[in-house]
């Protein structure tokens, strides 16, 4: 089962359930494992920093279970799901 789990310092977001469909339709997509069985995860408001700055910054997991194909998947999936974030701020 893929995950993404997204967990920001912002204190909320426009519309995370928009967010979250994203998320989930683009990790389907990298995986290649039917939407069915992705889940996604957002955490807003959780204290963090970055790089010393309290700036508000996002921290981006993907996991899956079984075949993860070629970890540009991971790497496109993140800078996507970062990219994101910032589009619902």
């Amino acid at each position: 089962m893929p995950l993404i789990n997204v967990r920001t310092s912002l204190q909320a977001l426009k519309d995370g359930s928009a967010l979250l469909q994203e998320l989930s339709s683009e990790l389907a997509n990298q995986t290649g494992k039917p939407e069915a069985y992705v889940m996604t995860l957002l955490e807003t408001g959780v204290p963090m920093t970055f790089a010393g700055s309290h700036e508000p910054c996002a921290y981006v997991e993907v996991k899956s279970i079984g075949t993860l194909g070629f970890i540009r998947n991971f790497t496109v999936c993140g800078f996507d799901a970062l990219r994101s974030v910032n589009r619902y701020k």
